[in-house]
């Protein structure tokens, strides 16, 4: 099949907007059902919205059309039953005869800002980094509070996370506000905030406590993938460091002059304190990565992004990808 077509009618919808209202969810998510939509690469289409059911069902009898009603409708046990059946005739008499139509209009004003919404921070997702890492996007440039509440929402809901309204609230605040290093830990992954950035990573991810000698070929290194290549120099060549932000496109490589080197994860070294904290390497992401140290105790790391020229006849080129 290529399509569905439902009967939901405007009862229905305005059924899903008082529910959604009533669980306090946000005003651009008060959109419930939409004459066309896509569950993944499935079109579904209601052309019904728009009309009551005490209208269809006038139009079916006038004409007979024969129509099927499900018995669970007139159930009560179930919330939609319940709805329909007491709380909807109810409001209907003590407060408005109309509220089928008005909440109906406040899905199409929902639907409106969510629209407004997608275009408004179109330019902000194409920020947005993933990798088996995990993902981060930079929302520096973001300063209302809805519009992030907006992406943080539909980021969540890419993977998979559950948020809160008060873990949503505290994460909109930590960004407002250019907090460094907070953290949230979470069933499906751990959320970061580290002035005005926010990163989803996995959980998962296990470190090695051994060193592991350097050599000019493809290895393993726990979870990473190592591949040395030796290469020549020259006068001209300009060399740089990959960055944190390379992390997230799954590349990190480091050039250093042919030598032996070891690789292993970081441990307490002012050098590398001082380096990152000059260079705004997020404080959580650093032990997350291996470094390359000498016999003689120098070290590299993938993170700093630092540029300089090599005066070495050979030099290693080091690329480490997540497997």
């Amino acid at each position: 099949f290529q399509a569905l077509i439902t009967a939901h009618q405007k009862d229905d919808l305005a059924e899903t907007v008082l529910k959604r209202f009533l669980e306090g969810a946000n005003i651009f998510s008060l959109t419930s059902m939409q004459k066309v939509s896509k569950f993944d690469n499935f079109t579904i289409f209601r052309p019904l919205l728009d009309e009551s059911k005490k209208d269809i069902l006038a139009y079916l009898n006038q004409n007979n059309i024969s129509y099927y009603i499900d018995s669970t409708n007139e159930n009560t046990k179930f919330l939609r039953a319940k709805m329909r059946k007491d709380i909807f005739p109810f409001l209907q008499k003590n407060f408005n005869k109309q509220i089928l139509d008005n909440l109906a209009q406040i899905s199409s004003y929902s639907l409106e800002l969510n629209s407004y919404l997608e275009t408004k921070t179109s330019k902000i997702f194409e920020k947005m980094k993933i990798s088996p890492f995990g993902l981060y996007i930079d929302l520096n440039e973001c300063d209302q509070s809805l519009e992030l509440k907006f992406i943080i929402k539909k980021i969540a809901k890419l993977k998979d996370i559950d948020l809160s309204r008060n873990i949503l609230q505290k994460l909109v605040l930590w960004l407002l506000e250019k907090k460094p290093n907070l953290r949230l830990n979470l069933k499906n992954g751990d959320i970061f905030v580290d002035r005005g950035y926010l990163f989803i990573l996995k959980n998962d991810f296990k470190t090695l406590k051994r060193k592991i000698l350097v050599k000019e070929k493809n290895f393993d290194f726990g979870i990473w993938q190592v591949r040395v290549t030796k290469i020549k120099n020259n006068d001209d060549m300009k060399f740089s460091l990959s960055n944190w932000q390379n992390l997230f496109s799954n590349s990190l490589s480091i050039y250093l002059p042919e030598n032996k080197y070891y690789m292993n994860y970081p441990i307490a070294s002012k050098y590398l304190k001082k380096l990152w904290e000059n260079k705004k390497v997020p404080a959580f992401l650093r032990r997350q990565v291996p470094i390359v140290c000498s016999e003689n105790k120098e070290t590299y790391d993938f993170l700093s992004g630092k540029n300089f020229k090599l005066k070495h006849k050979n030099i290693f080129k080091i690329v480490i990808k997540l497997k």
